[in-house]
């Protein structure tokens, strides 16, 4: 389906496929705390999908360049999730291993890379 309608269209039906994915995970793995950065996958990275998928099959690279920053940016809030939720609260019961400290070192990793990226910001 061409036009605008194509266009609406692809990005939901590959949201949807992307729901039904995480679904089929949760349900195989008992592992439905992962709501709590899968979400990632659905919006912006699934819709981002769709729209290079339908971009590319019609030939519009402005789809694709912003479906393909949307997918990115999707992707790395899916990776900050995981780590966040899995490894330093410890929703599903793994955690670091830190005791108390996981916050607190999370926290830390937080500042340096917002440190880090302010001072090659700056340099630019």
């Amino acid at each position: 389906m061409g036009g605008p309608t194509g266009e609406r269209i692809t990005p939901l039906g590959t949201a949807v496929t992307m729901v039904g994915v995480i679904l089929l995970y949760q349900n195989a793995a008992d592992h439905f705390e992962s709501w709590a950065y899968a979400w990632a996958l659905v919006f912006p990275t699934a819709t981002g999908l769709g729209r290079m998928l339908y971009g590319s099959l019609k030939g519009s690279k402005n789809m694709v360049v912003t479906g393909g920053r949307s997918a990115r940016i999707g992707v790395a809030l899916f990776v900050v999730g995981a780590f966040f939720f899995e490894l330093v609260v410890g929703i599903s019961g793994f955690g670091l291993g830190l005791g108390g400290f996981g916050w607190p070192l999370g926290l830390v990793i937080v500042g340096i890379v917002l440190l880090v990226g302010g001072l090659l910001y700056r340099r630019r």
